[in-house]
């Protein structure tokens, strides 16, 4: 086996590593976290057109309670979503229909950090094949084959880039601020699942256990 080989395994294997501890300091950041708020955009194109084209926020506390609000357009025609949970009752308003109950998830405030950790806002949205695989993998979300990615500027920050695979295959690529270790991008590439489809986010004033207003978290009528 010859030297060359060897150093070339070694590195490999250092930067997996690395990548490992990266995305683990980001999890337990975020894990810890007992308030979170930031603001977001997301873009859904495949090789035929921009199929959404939203800006939106996300906040949750502790206690089961959330706000997940997103607006512009949604396979090409107006779209606004609005989710609210008080701690006792969650309700859901699309567009201008009334709004109506939604069930209250199991570990509200831990699926919203799995979330931000992730797959982004808008992947668990999406109409996935009603099937029982598809269902467990959207509630645990697992990744593998993290790598290491090229160091970049963004949005006038130094980034760090982890390129993972996320539940059973699909490529993401995460940029986390280098600094803070909270994501300001992600992209995933959809494949042929849903049309080749490309999702990206971007995320912006990302705050975490900041008090945020009780107002926040009243549920529509």
């Amino acid at each position: 086996m010859s030297l060359a080989f060897v150093l070339f395994v070694t590195a490999f294997a250092q930067c997996d590593t690395k990548a490992e501890q990266l995305f683990a300091e980001m999890e337990r950041k975020l894990s810890r976290a007992k308030t979170l708020s930031c603001r977001f955009e997301i873009k859904v194109e495949n090789p035929k057109k921009r199929w959404v084209a939203l800006t939106g926020s996300i906040s949750f506390s502790e206690g089961k309670k959330a706000h997940l609000g997103m607006e512009g357009k949604y396979i090409d025609q107006p779209f606004k979503l609005l989710m609210v949970s008080d701690g006792a009752k969650a309700r859901i308003k699309v567009n201008e229909e009334p709004a109506r109950d939604q069930e209250m998830p199991q570990k509200l405030h831990a699926r919203f950090l799995r979330f931000v950790q992730r797959s982004g806002v808008f992947l668990p949205l999406l109409p996935w094949p009603d099937t029982a695989k598809t269902k467990d993998l959207l509630e645990r979300l697992p990744v593998s084959e993290l790598r290491l990615g090229t160091k970049a500027n963004l949005f006038g920050r130094k980034a760090l880039v982890i390129q993972y695979r996320l539940m059973d295959g699909v490529p993401v690529t995460l940029w986390l601020d280098e600094e803070t270790k909270l994501p300001l991008k992600r992209v995933i590439n959809l494949g042929e699942k849903m049309n080749r489809s490309t999702i990206t986010e971007t995320y912006a004033d990302m705050a975490l256990d900041e008090t945020i207003d009780n107002k926040r978290f009243e549920v529509p009528k």
